[in-house]
């Protein structure tokens, strides 16, 4: 089932809001601006539901967001060093939106800008297509590039499909920015919630959060694959987690296994992500400050954590696949959540 409402206009766009639901415990709410996961809402076993994501109690505080709540962000998710990327030997000057970097596509990126929405009010696999189209040059990147979002829910698992396509030699590397916490109390800490993947190795960052070409092992910084409690990484005095006030903010690489990712609350809630992609900036939020307004109350450090599935940037193709993408060719990348409620 899909319903969908309005929640205002702004700038002269009107903000939409489209809630998926079938016979599941699974509800989830996302927005045409920068396809924005307000709400995914699991029943528990009194009946009662739990918002999983962390979402703004005024829908008007989106538009000047810059932590990317629920946002599906690119053209590139990620810093791009002194915001110039290279495309087919040519270099391209991108917005600099990040001190001398380029972060997450831009100022606007996709983030920030209204996209197109289609639904298929399917009773048991409900969608909504968000769709887009960045224009050659916008924030810097060649190309005109047209993207499809596609969320659908099926039973208890959302699935994200992205699609893209340019008639020029680009990059391209989409994710979404929610902040998971399955605690049930959004006012509790992630910290002794765990995260268990196949991660084998971890880009290294320079002071600026860059990556330096380097990549080192998983483990001497989160070693996720037997799954780990979040305040380990508080216990760790390893120089990368120095670097963000003992928090991660780092790109993971997976093994060559099918292995899944699996975020489990300390109440029992349990969330198993699986994904096209050969890994995903794990983010704490660790210097999250108390100033947002949520809807649960105020934000805090270790709110939420962000799984961000992406490809790698450019230049790590020894790795897996990277953000680079020939014209006429496209892009495609899935990644599904898979919610258990707690046990009754």
């Amino acid at each position: 089932m899909i319903k969908q409402k309005e929640l205002g206009t702004y700038s002269g766009e009107i903000l939409t809001e489209t809630e998926l639901s079938n016979d599941s415990s699974l509800r989830v709410t996302a927005l045409n601006l920068g396809c924005r996961i307000n709400g995914i809402y699991l029943t528990n076993e009194k009946g009662e539901e739990e918002n999983l994501v962390l979402a703004y109690e005024d829908p008007a505080d989106y538009l000047t967001d810059g932590n990317a709540l629920g946002a599906v962000v690119g053209r590139v998710a990620g810093r791009i060093p002194d915001a110039e990327a290279e495309v087919e030997g040519k270099k391209y000057s991108l917005t600099k939106n990040h001190g001398d970097h380029h972060l997450h596509g831009g100022e606007k990126g996709f983030a920030n800008v209204f996209w197109d929405v289609a639904i298929h009010d399917d009773e048991k696999k409900p969608a909504v297509v968000f769709s887009y189209t960045a224009e050659d040059g916008e924030e810097g990147y060649p190309g005109r590039l047209e993207v499809t979002v596609t969320y659908t829910l099926d039973q208890d698992t959302l699935t994200i499909d992205y699609k893209a396509s340019s008639d020029k030699a680009t990059l391209v590397s989409l994710t979404n920015h929610s902040y998971f916490n399955l605690s049930g109390d959004l006012q509790s800490s992630i910290l002794n919630q765990t995260l268990k993947g196949p991660a084998e190795g971890v880009l290294e960052l320079d002071a600026e959060l860059i990556p330096t070409g380097e990549v080192l092992p998983a483990s001497d910084i989160f070693p996720m694959k037997d799954g780990e409690a979040i305040n380990t990484i508080k216990k760790n005095d390893h120089p990368q987690l120095l670097l963000t006030g003992r928090g991660l903010d780092h790109f993971f690489v997976w093994a060559k296994t099918k292995e899944d990712i699996v975020f489990a609350g300390d109440t029992g809630i349990k969330m198993t992500v699986q994904t096209t992609e050969p890994g995903a900036v794990i983010y704490t939020a660790a210097q999250m400050g108390d100033d947002l307004k949520l809807k649960n109350g105020p934000s805090f450090p270790f709110a939420g954590l962000c799984i961000e599935t992406q490809r790698l940037p450019a230049g790590f193709s020894s790795q897996g696949k990277t953000s680079e993408l020939k014209a006429g060719e496209t892009y495609q990348a899935s990644t599904s959540f898979h919610f258990a409620p707690r046990l009754k």
